[in-house]
C-alpha cells in the first residue's frame, strides 16, 4: 500500500524454489530502478532493473522473468507502462510550501514573532582633528557597545539611557503578514487537493462540519478500494504461483479485504433491513432461488435449502407413518362479509410437520379456519399415499450409489468426473424406479378424488348451497389428466431438477475432496453413504410442495368450472385485511375478475405440456 501511495505502483518480485515446490519469499524491487524497453518482435514492453554494475546485460539493465515479476500500475498515462504516481500533482505545490515555511522561518529568526525594536541613539561629537576613518571606527564601536548594554537590559523588559540621547522606536510584523496565512491555507490546499485527500483528514478543520466529514471520510474509503484493488491483483498472482509450483489443484482463489468500518452503524443496519425486505420480496415472487438470496445478502451459502416456513399439515387424528397425536379442540374468528364482523367457529387443531422433522415426529399446533379442513385433509391423504413409493424409489437409487462408489476407480478419476456420474447412476436408477412403480396410478386415483370433491360436492363457492347441479364434461378429463400429468412430470424429477442436481454436485466435489479420496475403506464409505443420504432426504420438501400445489389447484379448477356453469358473469376475490394477511393478498382482496377469462386461462393452461 505504502509502494502504490508513493509511486502508483507495485514492483514485487516473487522468489521461487530452486526445486520449483512454491515460492520462497516477495521482494520490493524500487520503482525508480525499473525500465520499459519495447520488443519489436513481441509488439510490447518488457519490464528491465537498472544496475550500478556497468558490465550487466546493456548499460546495467538486466532483463526480469514476468512469469515471477509483477508490476502492477493503478493508473498509466495512454500507451505509457509507468504508473502515475498519485501525488504527482501535489509535489509543485509541497516545493512552494517548503519556499513559504523557509521565508517564514528567516522573519521568526531575524525579527522575532512580535516584531523588532529600534533604538536611535544619538551619534558622538567628532573630536577635533580626528580623522573620519577614526571618526566612523569610534562610531561604529560606541555602537556595539550601546547594542550589548541595551540587548542585556531589554531582555528583561529594561531599558536604561539619557533623556535626549536615544530614542526607541518599537515595529510589529504580524499587521502585514495577514495575507500570507490566506495564502499559506490556499496553497496547503491545493497541496491536498494533489494528494486526493481533504485537510480535514490531516488535522486542517478549516470549519468542516460532521456532515461534510462524513461525506470525506465516504471518499477516502472509495479512493482506498482503488489501492486494494492493485494489492489484491498482486496476491492474487503469488498465491496462485505458489500452488501452481507446489502441484495443488484449486477451484478458485481470490482477496477479500474486510470492509471498512462505518461511520454510522445505525443507517447501515436501516439499509441492511432494506436490502432484506426487498429479497425476500423477490423470493416469494419466484425470481431468485435461496442461493442467490444468501449471495445477496452477504452469505457465501443458505443454512438451509428452504425458508424455515411449514410445509405440510396433518390431522392430529389417527395414526400414520408420523406418529400419533390426540384431537384437540379450539376456536378462532372467521370474517363475515355480510355483517363485516368476525364471529368465532369451532374447528379442529392440526398439527405443523416440517421435512426435516417426518423422522424425529417433532411438531407444533397451528390451526386453521374450516373452510381449509377439506384441503388440508386432501393434501394428507395425497402425500401419505404416494410418499412410501417415492421414498422406495429413492432408496433404490442410493443403493445404485452404492455400487457405483465400490466399483469407481479413485485412484485416476477427479472429482469432477465423481460427481458427475454419481449423480447420473442416481438419477436414472430414481426414474427407473418410478417408472416401474405404482406411482401413476396412486396420482391419477388422488387427484381425481380430489377435483371430483371440489368439482361436483364443494358449494363454497356458492355459500355453502348449490344453486344448479355441476355437470361432469369432457373439460373436466382433459382437467384430471392435465394434473396427473404434471405431478407424474414433477414427482419423477423431484430428486434430478437443475437447482438439486447443482446443490448436490458441488456438495459431492467437496465432500470427495474433504473426504481425502479413500472411499474404499469400509468406514470411510459408511460415513460417506450417509452423509449423501441424509443430503438427498433434504429434497422431501419439494414432494410437500407438490401436492399442495396440485390440491389447491384441483379445488381452483373445480370452482371455477362450476361457478360458469352457474352462469356467473364476474367472481370477487373477498376476506379480511388484518396484520396477518400477507402483502400479495391484501392487494388482491376486493378485485373482481370476469369468470370467462378465468376459465379460459384455465383451458389455454391445460392445452400445454407440464
Amino acid at each position: 500500500l505504502a509502494q502504490i501511495a508513493r509511486s502508483g505502483a507495485i514492483s514485487l518480485e516473487w522468489v521461487v524454489n530452486k526445486d520449483l515446490s512454491g515460492l520462497k519469499q516477495a521482494v520490493f524491487v524500487p520503482i525508480k530502478d525499473i525500465r520499459f524497453i519495447y520488443n519489436t518482435q513481441e509488439q510490447d514492453y518488457f519490464p528491465f532493473q537498472k544496475t550500478n554494475d556497468l558490465t550487466k546485460g546493456e548499460q546495467g539493465l538486466i532483463e526480469l522473468n514476468t512469469a515471477s515479476y509483477q508490476y502492477c500500475a493503478m493508473q498509466t498515462l495512454d500507451n505509457s507502462p509507468y504508473a502515475i504516481p498519485p501525488i504527482l500533482s501535489a509535489l509543485e505545490s509541497i516545493v512552494i510550501q517548503r519556499e513559504i515555511i523557509k521565508n517564514l522561518k528567516f522573519i521568526s529568526k531575524k525579527m522575532g514573532l512580535l516584531g523588532f525594536v529600534n533604538f536611535l541613539i544619538k551619534a558622538p561629537k567628532q573630536i577635533p582633528g580626528e580623522k573620519t576613518d577614526e571618526y566612523v571606527n569610534r562610531c561604529q564601536s560606541f555602537l556595539d557597545d550601546q547594542a550589548e548594554r541595551l540587548k542585556y537590559n531589554y531582555r528583561d523588559g529594561i531599558a536604561v539611557g539619557f533623556m535626549d540621547s536615544f530614542t526607541v522606536e518599537h515595529h510589529s510584523i504580524t499587521g502585514g503578514v495577514q495575507g500570507a496565512k490566506d495564502l499559506f491555507e490556499m496553497n496547503e490546499q491545493q497541496v491536498f487537493s494533489g494528494l486526493k485527500a481533504d485537510p480535514a483528514m490531516h488535522g486542517r478543520t478549516y470549519s468542516t462540519t460532521e456532515t461534510y466529514a462524513g461525506v470525506v471520510y465516504e471518499k477516502m474509503l472509495s479512493i482506498m478500494t482503488n489501492y486494494q484493488r492493485t494489492v489484491k491483483t498482486a496476491l492474487e498472482y503469488g498465491y496462485r504461483l505458489h500452488l501452481n509450483l507446489a502441484g495443488l489443484d484449486y477451484d478458485s482463489l481470490w482477496i477479500e479485504f474486510d470492509p471498512s468500518k462505518s461511520l454510522s452503524s445505525e443507517r447501515d443496519e436501516k439499509t441492511y433491513s432494506t436490502k432484506i425486505d426487498n429479497l425476500t420480496r423477490l423470493y416469494d415472487q419466484g425470481i431468485i432461488d435461496q442461493n442467490q438470496f444468501a449471495s445477496e445478502a452477504g452469505y457465501e451459502t443458505p443454512a438451509e435449502l428452504e425458508p424455515r416456513k411449514s410445509q405440510v399439515l396433518f390431522d392430529g387424528n389417527g395414526t400414520d407413518d408420523f406418529g400419533s397425536e390426540e384431537n384437540q379442540n379450539g376456536f378462532i374468528f372467521r370474517f363475515n362479509k355480510k355483517s363485516g364482523f368476525y364471529s368465532p367457529q369451532a374447528q379442529k387443531t392440526y398439527r405443523h410437520w416440517s421435512c426435516s422433522d417426518l423422522k424425529d415426529h417433532k411438531c407444533e399446533s397451528f390451526t386453521l379456519d374450516p373452510a381449509g379442513e377439506q384441503v388440508l385433509d386432501y393434501q394428507e391423504d395425497y402425500f401419505k399415499k404416494i410418499y412410501p413409493t417415492l421414498k422406495k424409489s429413492r432408496n433404490t437409487s442410493l443403493k445404485a450409489v452404492k455400487t457405483f462408489l465400490e466399483e469407481f476407480d479413485f485412484e485416476t478419476g477427479d472429482s469432477e468426473l465423481f460427481a458427475s456420474q454419481l449423480l447420473e447412476i442416481m438419477g436414472a436408477s430414481f426414474g427407473h424406479s418410478v417408472v416401474e412403480s405404482d406411482l401413476n396410478k396412486l396420482v391419477l386415483e388422488q387427484v381425481t378424488i380430489i377435483y371430483i370433491y371440489f368439482r361436483l360436492e364443494d358449494a363454497g363457492p356458492f355459500g355453502g348451497e348449490f344453486p344448479i347441479k355441476p355437470t361432469f364434461d369432457l373439460v373436466d378429463e382433459k382437467a384430471i389428466q392435465f394434473l396427473q400429468k404434471s405431478d407424474e412430470f414433477y414427482f419423477g424429477r423431484y430428486l434430478t431438477n437443475d437447482q438439486t442436481k447443482k446443490e448436490l454436485k458441488t456438495w459431492l466435489v467437496k465432500e470427495y475432496l474433504k473426504s481425502g479420496r479413500n472411499l474404499r475403506d469400509a468406514g470411510e464409505l459408511t460415513k460417506f453413504r450417509k452423509l449423501f443420504a441424509d443430503r438427498v432426504a433434504k429434497e422431501d420438501y419439494k414432494i410437500l410442495r407438490i401436492v399442495e400445489t396440485t390440491t389447491n389447484r384441483a379445488r381452483n379448477w373445480g370452482n371455477i368450472f362450476s361457478v360458469q356453469q352457474a352462469e356467473a358473469a364476474t367472481i370477487e376475490i373477498t376476506g379480511p385485511l388484518d396484520n396477518l394477511t400477507c402483502e400479495w393478498c391484501q392487494s388482491m382482496t376486493g378485485k373482481k375478475f370476469k369468470v370467462d377469462s378465468v376459465v379460459q386461462h384455465v383451458k389455454d393452461i391445460m392445452t400445454e405440456d407440464p
